[in-house]
């Protein structure tokens, strides 16, 4: 399943505070200030978040997955809703993907070769 979150205000629907809050502690409870290569998180929210998920309104289509070994044959499912995500959790997106030198995802934000 896929699900797209944007920074700008403008392309997500409106959210209530409430929703804004599972959303946030979905991203805080990933810890970002593990440092280990593989770092196990004791407790992630994802619960509470798939809840908020439309899950009714999606586009599906045939596909593979987006690590290696990239499987294909991979039924995808993107929801249509477009959810709020602040800044700074992108940004740590951005350190964790940094941390993996050997794919270089700071330049390509891809596992695959571009």
């Amino acid at each position: 399943m896929g699900v797209m979150f944007s920074q700008d205000p403008s392309v997500a629907r409106k959210f209530t505070s409430d929703e804004t809050d599972v959303i946030d502690g979905f991203f805080d409870s990933l810890r970002w200030d593990i440092t280990d290569r593989e770092p196990v998180v004791p407790v992630v929210t994802a619960g509470t978040l798939l809840h908020l998920f439309d899950m009714e309104n999606r586009w599906t289509y045939e596909g593979s997955l987006t690590t290696p070994p990239c499987t294909t044959s991979i039924q995808w499912n993107v929801l249509t809703t477009v959810y709020p995500i602040k800044d700074y959790h992108v940004q740590e997106f951005r350190n964790q993907m940094g941390r993996q030198k050997e794919y270089n995802l700071t330049e390509t934000g891809n596992y695959r070769v571009t």
